[in-house]
């Protein structure tokens, strides 16, 4: 019996091990849409990367963040309810990259994002805060960050997820490969200088099921090989 107790203990702690699933709050993660989780994202992100990879996982609530930095191995699960919210000054998104983003990704692969959640852009808010600084000249022109940049990226998946009130580009993608994008949502319609995807130097690009209303345009496609288009609707269409 005692050999037995130990098998199915041994099964579960295996099981739990495979899966390689962290909770966000078991790293301070706050879901209050208050507290800035920058750094705390970015700490199991890096935790995760570096313990085999695995998937962060989101649970209902509003999760507020600036820059974060996708590695290697990991994905981000979004359960339904869950809501990444991008912070609404333009200094919260202090990456290095030609398009600063919510997050980002440079030189990675076996990366995403998943579920049924939200990525939600601080629209209107974030624009006025730009345009205030940029006056100033507290600021350059290039701060105007996306949803998602990733950069010479492989095996990039982005399944089922929302992405809401984007002030800029939803999604920029520069010379990635092998991407799978599928099942979003991308809804910026309130927000004047809201666009989709921009696709730049990218190969074995998979777009299926996705539903875009901007602004601006829905997709850019630059330079670009074998890029395929199923069952996506936009208000101006998509062409390639």
């Amino acid at each position: 019996m005692k050999k037995y107790k130990l098998f199915v203990l041994l099964l579960f702690v295996g099981l739990s091990v495979s899966a390689n699933e962290y909770n966000a709050s078991f790293f301070g993660i706050k879901s209050d849409g208050i507290t800035n989780n920058t750094g705390s994202i970015q700490k199991a992100i890096d935790y995760i990367s570096e313990h085999r990879g695995g998937t962060l996982v989101f649970y209902v609530g509003r999760y507020l963040t600036g820059t974060i930095h996708l590695k290697s191995g990991v994905k981000i699960r979004l359960e339904e309810g869950a809501i990444l919210v991008g912070a609404s000054s333009p200094y919260d998104y202090n990456s290095k990259s030609a398009t600063k983003a919510l997050i980002e990704a440079d030189g990675q692969s076996n990366i995403g994002i998943y579920g049924k959640g939200v990525i939600e852009g601080s629209g209107n808010a974030l624009i006025k805060n730009t345009n205030d600084l940029l006056s100033l000249g507290y600021i350059r022109k290039d701060s105007e960050p996306a949803l998602v940049s990733l950069s010479n990226c492989m095996n990039v998946s982005f399944t089922g997820i929302h992405f809401w009130n984007g002030p800029y580009n939803a999604l920029v993608l520069n010379g990635c490969k092998t991407v799978n994008l599928e099942g979003l949502d991308i809804n910026g319609k309130n927000i004047a200088t809201s666009a989709g995807i921009v696709l730049n130097g990218c190969k074995w690009v998979n777009l299926k099921d996705l539903f875009v209303e901007v602004k601006k345009t829905p997709l850019v496609n630059l330079n670009n090989q074998f890029v395929t288009v199923q069952n996506s609707i936009t208000s101006k269409g998509i062409s390639l």
